[in-house]
């Protein structure tokens, strides 16, 4: 089996990306996409033409498709930042291959985009599919200084309650965790309490990479304790090129109890985002695999 026309498979999830998604304009200073030298288009990250990346999803699905059950949409774009249209031109996109999607944005969707997602959601649903929407967070409140144009993020809630009243399963990705100096302790809680009757699921990231660039500007390195929780020299094969000279690794100290907040509020969290989506899947009614379902056990446990 040659595995070099094929794409990276992880936990049942597929991430392909086709060459004309929108880069992301909001700007975030903690992104690496917005690092000198990464670029978004770079040839580590889509394929020659969206006809070569379709070739690689399907050559993908006809050796490895059962265990694949959701194809992901792009983490390195926005799909919806050239227009809610051509975002969700690429949500379909993704649905056609008949497994289930997993979309992550930032993005304020109107109520006529949410009935759109809505209604390709009940049409997944004849083959045992769903669409799972994860709504990116980084504090509970507006926070320009790390989010320079995104949506505030009442308006990223009021997109996710359109969701779930339309039994679009959706849940929260707060990521990264950044230390207490920079997005405080109650920052985070308010935007559990805040979002608790609406998110199926949270995913709390457990690690977060920024370049040494990143560091510079968000002086990371000059935090008491950040070090101490820091993996110098790490290694990203999916978005490292030449011009980055070192990777670093932050794990916040607070995630695990992040998580155990969460749960005694009655709501599943987890450090991976995999896990999140198939929860959301799964008690939606779609279908994930048994031996998938039981790493999610093990997790919510």
């Amino acid at each position: 089996m040659d595995y070099s026309e094929m794409l990276p498979v992880y936990e049942g999830h597929m991430m392909p990306a086709f060459g004309d998604e929108p880069p992301c304009s909001y700007g975030c200073k903690y992104c690496f996409a917005h690092t000198k030298g990464f670029c978004q288009d770079a040839d580590q990250l889509k394929p020659g033409s969206p006809a070569e990346a379709d070739r690689q999803i399907r050559v993908t699905l006809e050796r490895l498709g059962k265990w694949v059950h959701c194809l992901v949409s792009s983490r390195f774009h926005e799909l919806f930042a050239r227009g809610e249209q051509e975002g969700l031109a690429h949500v379909r996109r993704l649905a056609g291959y008949g497994k289930s999607v997993s979309l992550l944005t930032k993005a304020a969707l109107s109520a006529r985009t949410v009935d759109e997602l809505a209604e390709l959601n009940n049409r997944m649903k004849e083959q045992g599919n769903r669409l799972a929407v994860e709504v990116s967070f980084v504090s509970g409140r507006d926070r320009p200084d790390l989010e320079v144009h995104a949506p505030t993020v009442q308006a990223r809630i009021d997109a996710a309650r359109l969701l779930a009243a339309k039994d679009v399963p959706v849940g929260a990705c707060i990521s990264p965790v950044l230390p207490e100096e920079i997005v405080s302790t109650d920052e985070l809680c308010a935007l559990v309490e805040e979002t608790r009757d609406v998110m199926g699921a949270y995913t709390v990231s457990r690690g977060f990479a920024y370049t040494d660039e990143i560091d510079e500007r968000m002086g990371l390195s000059m935090l008491p304790g950040v070090s101490d929780h820091t993996t110098h020299n790490h290694t990203n094969p999916l978005v490292e090129a030449p011009t980055f000279s070192h990777w670093h690794l932050y794990s916040d100290p607070r995630t695990h109890e992040l998580k155990k907040h969460i749960r005694r509020g009655g709501r599943p969290a987890f450090s991976r985002s995999t896990l999140a989506v198939n929860h959301l899947i799964r008690t939606a009614g779609g279908t994930v695999p048994e031996y998938l379902w039981q790493v999610w056990q093990r997790e919510a446990a």
